[in-house]
């Protein structure tokens, strides 16, 4: 069965991720402190890599640098939320 232009650049890119694994995982962990989040991260980079239908990326390197930068601003930003609504749930308690 030949194999669609979406599934070639979605195998391409995972060829891309894993080569840049640990590169990528550096880059986390000095963007978000833990190695524990960087890895999750990571994780869900690969997820959303498996799941995305994109064309051909001219620039997989980039793409994926990008990506991981955006996952990591939005962890940061939903753990910045977590801590403000806790901090409020537990001054409401008082």
């Amino acid at each position: 069965m030949p194999v669609s232009a979406e599934e070639k650049a979605a195998s391409g890119l995972a060829q891309h991720y894993l080569a840049l694994r640990d590169e990528l995982l550096r880059f986390l962990i000095a963007r978000l402190g833990t190695r524990e989040d960087g890895e999750e991260v990571l994780q869900e980079l690969w997820l959303r890599i498996g799941a995305a239908q994109t064309g051909p990326v001219a620039n997989p390197r980039a793409y994926l640098y990008r990506a991981a930068q955006n996952l990591a601003i939005e962890r940061v930003r939903e753990s910045r939320r977590r801590q403000v609504r806790d901090h409020d749930w537990s001054e409401t308690r008082r």
